[in-house]
């Protein structure tokens, strides 16, 4: 929408896009709430029937208003793909607040996300209200989430990739694991973009195209183990 309504900054100083992309992955995130609750509960099922289906419709969404003009295509093809070139001080200060708040509020909860780890019985077993605490955690994911995609475009693999092997080495407790987990995303990026911007000389690739490079395989691997 911001491309296509040519919107540029909010106020001087403060880009428009950043905002746009964060306030659209909010608006998909309580769509898939929407979508997936069932009474009080969120079973994880239909959580990720309701993810499906809340892409595939902001996709084609996205697909519509890109389509309306050959200027915005490319640049909507430039931004998804560009990863940290787009990215700078300005737009990295405007959704630090963000983020730093997000992850306060998820090493608070890092002993109810150990709690669930049981399974739901047992967790409500526990005296852990199940139903608000999955709610709770999802928006906090959606907040760091369109935050991220906001600055670095569509990077994907690293949720996937990262969380397994920090669990990995330091085992599931969230107090550990969550700050582990948040470091080694960064350091996995940065040796990502090393490596796009170093493998073909006066070229760069993007970023997002080695994360799944390196992210496929691993993903076939825990399949496999699975």
């Amino acid at each position: 929408m911001a491309m296509v309504l040519n919107v540029v900054y909010l106020r001087p100083g403060v880009l428009a896009l950043p905002w746009f992309a964060f306030l659209g992955a909010v608006l998909v995130t309580l769509s898939v709430l929407l979508l997936g609750r069932r009474g009080g509960a969120l079973p994880v099922n239909t959580l990720l029937l309701a993810g499906i289906a809340a892409n595939y419709f902001f996709v084609s969404l996205s697909s519509l208003l890109a389509s309306l003009g050959r200027n915005v295509l490319h640049r909507t093809v430039l931004w998804s793909l560009e990863g940290f070139a787009g990215a700078n001080w300005d737009t990295f200060l405007a959704v630090l607040p963000l983020v730093f708040i997000a992850l306060v509020a998820l090493l608070f909860w890092a002993k109810p996300l150990d709690l669930i780890l049981l399974g739901d019985e047992s967790a409500l077993g526990l005296g852990l209200n199940v139903g608000r605490s999955k709610l709770i955690f999802t928006l906090i994911i959606g907040l760091l989430t369109g935050a991220a995609v906001s600055v670095s475009g569509l990077i994907g693999f690293v949720g996937l990739v990262v969380p397994h092997i920090a669990r990995m080495l330091v085992g599931a407790k969230h107090s550990r694991l969550l700050p582990f987990a948040f470091l080694s995303g960064g350091a996995l990026l940065l040796g990502a973009d090393n490596l796009a911007r170093s493998i073909i000389p006066g070229f760069e690739i993007p970023v997002a195209v080695i994360t799944a490079l390196l992210g496929v395989p691993f993903f076939i691997y825990l399949l496999r183990k699975g």
